[in-house]
């Protein structure tokens, strides 16, 4: 993690010590300070750190029901007079306490920790969770409703299953700023190894079925693809989009699944090194002869996934990743490997669908998820550090809606605490 604190992991104890002292001497006084107490905390490593976690967040809980009930007492003109429009605000303020009591609650449960941080890039439903944990369906489920009421999960329906994920918490709320610093705080800790291989085996199952779709079905990929929207339709929005950014034209720029490869010669005329990458042999080999009828002579073919380019070392100053997200069986992974090889400066353009119920697509076309919203993407590229850019919203007449999206890493990092300190 990156504070903007000159402690180091080195000094875990005199971390501990000053919560200690601000905590059991009163000197933490109001959520913001129990809020940074928690961030300074989670860089330590002693075994002390989650009993401190633990008193923290139950301080941070306290204080917030204190300033609301101050809050509600200096409003109200007199102890008769709570009816009407006063009553509607007493409720409302009970909710949020009631909200910050069931935050309370959810973060008590070891194995709803589990979830969370299996949560952490992944979409998994119910049984995709019991087969990970090895616990029972009718269990796990209560779990996930205290997690759903303390709004650290969120739902979406896919067809006839559902899958689950974390809430995206707001940054501009302590409540928000507390989620997050739990979630990172969780994020610290390593999977379990029997949770780490099942969930591989899940991602390697999910990833299977995209590939096995697109080598069985390469000769009617265009027509499968025409079906939602025709190439054309999104490839212009995206390269004007690409030349409105002032991206680097004489650096490298890599497209993630360049399906024909039709989209592959207009990326060739514009930056000097192209970099096609896919998990289908099959589809490469055809984008391939794509690219040589229209003279490229400037594209690579790659095989395999956008971790193998990272564990290389690889920076780009581009990312294409033109309706694809929807096929692979982590899309938010694909931000955060994304935002491991872009150079500072460099921007990922994302054409993606909008969220939609046209379940008919994953058998026909082969898609794994039933498109995105908004904020879902939002969310995943600042998890991933990057920031949104530019964005376009294309209405087809066939009722899908295509998002075409820039998300850029900043040209200036942000200094870590070792840094800090040094």
């Amino acid at each position: 993690m990156e504070w903007p604190c000159p402690y180091h992991s080195q000094h875990a104890g005199k971390v501990e010590a000053l919560t200690a002292l601000c905590t059991f001497r009163g000197w933490a006084t109001n959520p913001e300070t129990v809020l940074w107490l928690f961030r300074l905390l989670s860089i330590g490593s002693s075994p002390h750190k989650p009993l401190y976690q633990n008193i923290l967040m139950h301080r941070f809980l306290l204080l917030h029901c204190e300033t609301m009930t101050i809050a509600i007492a200096s409003s109200a003109p007199d102890s008769t007079s709570l009816t009407g429009a006063d009553s509607t605000d007493l409720t409302g303020s009970h909710s949020d306490l009631s909200t910050l009591a069931a935050l309370g609650k959810a973060m008590g449960d070891t194995l709803r920790l589990d979830v969370l941080r299996l949560l952490r890039t992944e979409s998994l439903g119910v049984l995709e969770l019991t087969r990970i944990l090895d616990t029972r369906q009718s269990g796990l489920s209560h779990h996930l409703k205290v997690l759903a009421k303390a709004g650290l999960v969120t739902t979406r329906r896919e067809g006839n299953s559902i899958f689950y994920r974390r809430a995206l918490p707001p940054s501009d709320s302590a409540q928000g700023q507390l989620i997050q610093s739990l979630f990172e705080a969780i994020d610290e800790q390593p999977l379990v190894t029997a949770y780490r291989k099942r969930l591989d085996e899940i991602r390697q199952a999910r990833a299977e079925q995209s590939r096995v779709f697109f080598s069985r079905n390469v000769q009617a990929f265009r027509q499968h693809q025409e079906l939602i929207a025709d190439h054309e339709l999104y490839a212009h929005t995206v390269l004007e989009m690409i030349s409105h950014v002032d991206a680097n034209h004489n650096g490298t720029v890599l497209e993630l699944g360049p399906g024909e490869g039709m989209f592959l010669p207009e990326l060739a005329k514009q930056f000097e090194r192209v970099i096609a990458l896919d998990n289908s042999r099959e589809m490469l080999e055809q984008a391939n002869e794509h690219a040589k009828g229209s003279g490229a002579t400037n594209i690579e073919y790659r095989l395999g996934e956008l971790s193998l380019l990272a564990d290389e070392g690889l920076s780009v100053d581009c990312i294409i990743a033109n309706m694809v997200l929807h096929h692979v069986p982590a899309p938010a992974a694909i931000f955060r490997e994304a935002a491991t090889l872009l150079r500072p400066g460099a921007s990922l353009f994302i054409s993606e669908l909008s969220r939609h119920d046209q379940e008919w697509v994953k058998e026909t076309c082969g898609d794994l998820w039933l498109g995105f919203s908004t904020d879902e993407l939002s969310g995943w590229a600042r998890e991933a550090g990057l920031i949104a850019g530019e964005a376009q919203y294309l209405g087809l007449r066939n009722g899908f809606q295509i998002q075409v999206r820039q998300f850029y890493r900043q040209h200036h990092r942000q200094l870590s605490i070792k840094e800090l300190s040094e």
